[in-house]
Order: C-alpha cells, then sequence, then structure tokens
C-alpha cells in the first residue's frame, strides 16, 4: 500500500467515523426504551409496603389505620396536584 493511499484509507476512515459520531445521539435516543415516570400515588404505595407492612405498626390495628388514613390521604393530596 502506497503513502497516498493509506493517507486515503486514513481520510476515509475519519471522515466515516466523524458521520458515526454525529449521529450517535440521535440513534442513541431512538433507541432508548421509554420509562413511565412513577406515579406519587405508586411511590407512596411502594413506601408504604416496604416501611409499615408486617413491621409492629401493622399489629397495632388503631394505630396501623390511622396510619393508613394519613397515607390514602397524601396520595388524594397528590392526585389533585397533578
Amino acid at each position: 500500500m502506497g503513502k497516498d493511499t493509506f493517507k486515503d484509507f486514513l481520510g476515509a476512515i475519519s471522515k466515516d467515523a466523524d458521520a458515526s459520531a454525529k449521529d450517535a445521539p440521535a440513534r442513541a435516543h431512538a433507541a432508548a426504551p421509554k420509562v413511565s415516570k412513577p406515579s406519587p400515588a405508586s411511590l407512596i404505595e411502594q413506601w408504604w409496603h416496604d416501611r409499615v407492612h408486617n413491621s409492629p405498626v401493622s399489629r397495632d390495628t388503631r394505630l396501623y389505620n390511622f396510619m393508613r388514613a394519613a397515607v390514602d390521604e397524601l396520595k388524594r393530596l397528590f392526585e389533585h396536584q397533578e
């Protein structure tokens, strides 16, 4: 391979790489999966399940009902806010 041919080869690779780099953000954006943002209500329910479900609080009916009502009110407030 002569010097000029090698330079042409490197130039072609460089041009292809530049074009590919320019298209990369568009390809990445198009290929990215659409992830929906979880609703506040689902986050609150997840928190409730993780923190209160099967905890000592859940064994005290009066306290559990009080906290459950507070969680439901919090969810209701977030729903009206949206």
